[in-house]
């Protein structure tokens, strides 16, 4: 072979060896690439989880202030908080403004069931069987269900004879669906221990529940309550604990608070929390529940 035929093989093994090693880089940076976006997705994310919470502090401390004026309103109108260039939208609702599921009355929880499309007939069979749940005797109410009644449904579990301890409980009365359980969740509590409701606080779907209620006089009512306007706060400064526990004044009652956030950067997080606030100075708050949200904003009603 000649030197110029070495050369050329030379040549070849060059061009080769680069393209291998250009490839090698090129997989090198997208992995890198990959990597990066994975770890700042990460970031946001932790970054949005952290600014909810921060909302629902914020909350706390807007419920426990001692001036009135300060004090957020417990409808579940939206506040909105910057924090920065990120955005939270915060709710606080009275749970006296809902439907209690152990105390409220039977006309009212048949109300609910059918302002979101049950029939009469199966509405009724269910708040029966929402009763023989909790009532602690094993007879049957018409339409409702005890332990037989759950075993020919292919039930692995019956009624529970006692109150319920949760919200989702519900989901396993027979007769509850998926579906209807989405759509009358947010009316509903374990916290008031109500048999009505508190009309000044409660919420759409509780209002268009109450019997003999319409469309026109509940948005009437929302209205009358929005003359006040949702409210734009920035963060309150730094709480020393000698004021938080004098914060005590306008304690009681039991709320649910709902933080909202997208980032600037698209990320979004929402922290649901069930709070009593107990007027102990040295335990001021009591966390019932505290959970990952999903659903609608605070302040926009459901679709129908």
């Amino acid at each position: 072979m000649t030197a110029s035929g070495h050369r050329g093989i030379a040549l070849v093994a060059v061009l080769w060896i680069v393209l291998l090693l250009s490839v090698i880089a090129l997989g090198f940076s997208l992995t890198t690439r990959t990597e990066v976006r994975i770890v700042t997705n990460v970031v946001e994310n932790a970054r949005a989880r952290a600014l909810a919470e921060a909302g629902v502090n914020v909350a706390i401390l807007r419920l426990l202030d001692d001036d009135p004026a300060a004090r957020w309103i417990t409808d579940g109108r939206p506040y909105e908080i910057a924090f920065g260039a990120d955005q939270v939208a915060i709710s606080i609702q009275d749970e006296r403004g809902k439907i209690d599921l152990n105390k409220g009355s039977p006309r009212l929880l048949d109300s609910l069931f059918r302002s979101v499309g049950v029939p009469a007939g199966e509405s009724a069979d269910l708040v029966n069987a929402v009763r023989d749940w909790r009532d602690e005797d094993t007879a049957v109410r018409d339409g409702g269900a005890e332990l037989g009644e759950y075993d020919a449904a292919g039930l692995p579990h019956g009624p529970k004879n006692a109150d319920f301890d949760h919200v989702g409980e519900l989901q396993q009365v027979r007769g509850m669906t998926r579906q209807l359980f989405t759509h009358v969740r947010p009316a509903l509590t374990v916290h008031s221990g109500r048999r009505g409701v508190d009309t000044s606080t409660a919420p759409r779907d509780v209002l268009l529940a109450i019997p003999g209620s319409d469309i026109e006089t509940v948005e009437k009512t929302l209205d009358t309550r929005r003359t006040a306007g949702p409210s734009t706060a920035g963060p309150p400064a730094a709480t020393p604990r000698r004021v938080l526990r004098r914060r005590t004044r306008g304690s009681g009652g039991q709320y649910t608070i709902r933080a909202v956030v997208r980032t600037a950067k698209g990320a979004e997080f929402a922290r649901e929390a069930i709070v009593g606030l107990t007027g102990d100075r040295a335990r001021p708050v009591i966390v019932y529940d505290w959970t990952q949200s999903a659903g609608r904003q605070p302040g926009v009603p459901p679709d129908r």
